[in-house]
């Protein structure tokens, strides 16, 4: 259940879903674990999110190259 925008240094909890968008991750198991990250409106301004090799989320400055997950919302 997604609670609050995942930058660690944000504190602002998720309300609405037209603030800030809203990632959806499927993970590559067997069961196919679907989990869904908030990045706040302002805080998507400045970062993007990626995925690191051990399925953790991690921020990117949205100036940073490689391969970003698209927003679904």
């Amino acid at each position: 259940m997604i609670s609050q925008c995942l930058n660690p240094a944000c504190k602002v909890p998720f309300l609405y879903f037209s603030d800030g968008h809203v990632f959806v991750v499927q993970k590559k198991t067997q069961s196919g674990i679907v989990e869904h990250f908030w990045i706040c409106g302002d805080c998507v301004e400045k970062f993007g999110l990626r995925i690191d090799d051990t399925g953790l989320p991690i921020l990117v400055p949205q100036e940073m190259p490689g391969r970003q997950l698209r927003r679904l919302l």
